[in-house]
Parts: C-alpha cells; sequence; structure tokens
C-alpha cells in the first residue's frame, strides 16, 4: 500500500507515512482524551485559586436570594395595595357625597368700628361696634347659605341683628354687621352668627359661634337715639349699595329685572327718608329679598 500524497510504500499498521507524515487513509484516529477528574487537594493542604462551592450550597444560597426577594416584592405589594385602598375609599366616599354643604364658624370677633381699644367688660354705649364672622359656607348649584349676626341678651333674646346670603367657596369668607347698644343692665351679652348652609336637595348643615361682652349699665337719651337712628341708616345704605351691584351684574348678564326696576329706586329714596330705625328695618328686609331673588336670577342664567 502506497502513499497517497508523496507515493511511498506504507509499512503495514501505520497510521501516518514515514516519508512525508501524511496520515493513511482508512487508518482509525485516535479518540480525544477523556478529561481527567479534579484533582482535590489533600487533607489538612490549602487549595490555591479560587473556592468553588459545592453544588448543594450554592443551590441554598441561591433559593435564600430567591426567598428575600419574594418577601421585599410581597412587602411592596402590601404596602401598594394597602395605598389603593385608601385612595378609593376617598373616591367612595367623594362619590357618595358629592355636593356634600359645609358650614363651619371659625371665629365672631366685636370691635370698635373706630378702631380703639375695647374692654369687652365694658362697652361704652352709643359707640358703633364692628361683629366680624369669619366662616366657611361651601353648597352645589341651586343651594343656598345665609350668615346671620346678631345681639343675644342674657335672656337669650335677639336685640338687634341681620341676615346676610353668603356664596359657595373653597377658602374663608368674611360678613360684617355694625350694631350699637343703646341701652345696658350689667349683664353679659352675646354677639352671635349663625351660618346655615343647604344643597337645594334637603340637605342643610348648620353651625353657631359668639362672643360674650358687657354693655355699660344705662341707657342713651333722645339724643343718643338720634345716633342709633344714623347708624342702622347706614347699614341700610351699605346693604342698598350692595344690591345695586348685584342688579348691575344681572343686566350685564342680560337678565331681565325691569319687574324690580322700580322698586329698588323707590328704595333707594326711601333711607334717607325714613325717621325711624323700626321704618329702616322694613326697608332692609325688603332689600334682602330683592337681593336674594336677583342672586338666583344670576346662578340660574
Amino acid at each position: 500500500m502506497n502513499c497517497t500524497k508523496c507515493g511511498s510504500e506504507l509499512a503495514p499498521g501505520k497510521h501516518f507515512c514515514t516519508i512525508c507524515g501524511a496520515p493513511v487513509a482508512g487508518a482509525q484516529q485516535a479518540s480525544p482524551t477523556t478529561p481527567l477528574p479534579p484533582v482535590l487537594p489533600a487533607p489538612g493542604t490549602t487549595q490555591s485559586g479560587p473556592v468553588v462551592p459545592p453544588p448543594a450550597v450554592a443551590e441554598k444560597g441561591r433559593l435564600a436570594d430567591k426567598a428575600t426577594g419574594w418577601k421585599v416584592l410581597a412587602v411592596v405589594l402590601a404596602v401598594l395595595v394597602a395605598a389603593g385602598i385608601v385612595v378609593g375609599i376617598i373616591f367612595i366616599v367623594k362619590a357618595a357625597f358629592p355636593n356634600k354643604p359645609t358650614a363651619r364658624i371659625s371665629m365672631v370677633t366685636v370691635n370698635r368700628e373706630d378702631g380703639k381699644k375695647l374692654d369687652l367688660k365694658k362697652v361704652p354705649l352709643g359707640v358703633d361696634l364692628t361683629v366680624t364672622a369669619l366662616f366657611e359656607a361651601k353648597y352645589p348649584k341651586g343651594g343656598r347659605g345665609t350668615i346671620k349676626l346678631y345681639v343675644e341678651s342674657s335672656s337669650g333674646e335677639e336685640l338687634i341683628g341681620k341676615m346676610f346670603e353668603v356664596k359657595s367657596a373653597s377658602g374663608t369668607q368674611k360678613q360684617q354687621y355694625i350694631v350699637n347698644m343703646t341701652a345696658g343692665s350689667g349683664k353679659p351679652v352675646k354677639a352671635k352668627a349663625k351660618l346655615e348652609v343647604s344643597s337645594g336637595s334637603g340637605t342643610v348643615v348648620s353651625d353657631v359661634r359668639s362672643s360674650v361682652f358687657t354693655a355699660e349699665t344705662g341707657s342713651l337719651d333722645e339724643e343718643d337715639t338720634d345716633t342709633e337712628l344714623e347708624t342702622a341708616r347706614k347699614n341700610v345704605q351699605s346693604d342698598f349699595d350692595d344690591l345695586m351691584t348685584t342688579a348691575k351684574t344681572a343686566v350685564s348678564a342680560g337678565i331681565d329685572i325691569s319687574d324690580v326696576k322700580n322698586e329698588i329706586a323707590d328704595l333707594g329714596v326711601q333711607i334717607p327718608g325714613a325717621t325711624s330705625v323700626e321704618e329702616l328695618d322694613a326697608i332692609d328686609t325688603r332689600i334682602a329679598e330683592l337681593q336674594v331673588d336677583l342672586q338666583a336670577r344670576i346662578a340660574d342664567q
């Protein structure tokens, strides 16, 4: 048998040509060397190079890492679920009470209108006092809000007061009323504010708050009574000015107020000619009714 590459005669049993080194066609090649098992260090000796943990230990570490990861994930999910529940409750409450009215009085104060210091334990007669109420009022369209500022005697009798319409707003509102004490018994009285808000569908909420003061004992003479009349006239004139502003707003919005236009003008003429507090109170009552009517027309526009 000759070498297929150089043509030299091949010796029997040879796998390579002894002349050129080419492999003999048809000869069985040596199989790849089988890798030997790793040599472990003898007991008591230190192995050099990186230490590979046994498969069981490595698997246990991986399981521990997975368990910790699942615990962290479980805690995160629990927090998210709890937050979702709280948000859901808030939305449910808002959906159940979308138009719930709010009525809350935060403060009622009594001060002198001229800004001078006032001793609430000895309030002088015949001095203009400003009763101020700070409050929150909120109601849906079609609802209504009113606040009444008044002075109540020690026996619970209303001495003087007035009702005001309030608007629906998200912030704090303020309403003031000027009073003038013409007589005092020496007993404490209350400057009170009563807020009432309705949703228009039957739901009504209210709040009451007061400030206690004591007027001087005695009463004013006829001259001082004139001062009381002028104080009442000033209050009514202020309410009339507010009514005129509302009327102008209605006209600007294209609302027909021809049915009350002449009456409003007549009330403006009556105020300067009123000769008693009672007469002024009647004028003021009608002004308040017209104010409510015009505000309702504007709201329905």
